[in-house]
């Protein structure tokens, strides 16, 4: 049901868009992490646990834009990383060595249920805004 809502909410955010956005999480790290992306003037956001070694969809490709922070969290939820998100989404990759990048997104998939997904959590969802 959060997922559906969550998503749903992704779509509002750009009514009448004709473009695609995706999130595509990549954590090859040795530790989860928390991903949150804000939104609503940064007083909202949603996110996703990611555990060690996985590879999964946050969403894809999904109609309509997101604006706004994406932030990653370790697990004592202190921020380690922020950046804006393009409107299209993108590949966050955490490497072996710490490292955190977000490039451009990966292409949509033909069949995107296919895909694994990142389940929504609300665990950070209290820590410091990377806009405050």
């Amino acid at each position: 049901m959060m997922r559906w809502l969550a998503l749903a909410l992704i779509g509002v955010l750009c009514l009448g868009c004709a473009e695609r956005s995706s999130l595509f999480v990549e954590n090859l790290s040795a530790q989860p992490v928390v991903v949150r992306v804000y939104f609503n003037s940064f007083g909202e956001s949603f996110g996703f646990r990611v555990p060690a070694g996985v590879r999964a969809w946050g969403w894809a490709p999904l109609e309509g834009r997101v604006t706004g922070p994406i932030a990653v969290f370790d697990e004592s939820c202190t921020i380690a990383w922020h950046q804006e998100i393009p409107m299209d989404g993108g590949h966050l990759k955490l490497d072996a060595g710490g490292a955190i990048e977000l490039s451009a997104p990966e292409p949509p998939s033909p069949a995107p249920s296919a895909n694994a997904f990142l389940e929504f959590t609300d665990v950070c969802a209290e820590a410091a805004n990377p806009r405050r």
